[in-house]
């Protein structure tokens, strides 16, 4: 069996691929890497919204969330 190169896959084939052969450990490994080595997103920067009312800051975390979901939906 040739080797497969995971490095070549984009994200999507590659989460596709390690659910499809689990059994793979290289292509866990792989995916694993890949996705810690991404930045992560911060949703809301310390005391971004400390000094808002409370309905503001549930309105400000609710609004970032739901774009959050879409974008990552929309990369799937």
């Amino acid at each position: 069996m040739s080797e497969i190169d995971y490095q070549t896959m984009s994200d999507r084939e590659l989460k596709q691929y390690f659910l499809a052969h689990r059994e793979d450990k290289k292509a866990f490994e792989a995916y694993l890497d890949r996705r810690h080595r991404k930045p992560q997103k911060v949703l809301i920067e310390a005391g971004e919204i400390d000094n808002l009312p409370f309905s503001e800051q549930v309105a400000i975390v609710a609004k970032r969330l739901s774009e959050r979901f879409l974008n990552q939906s929309e990369e799937r």
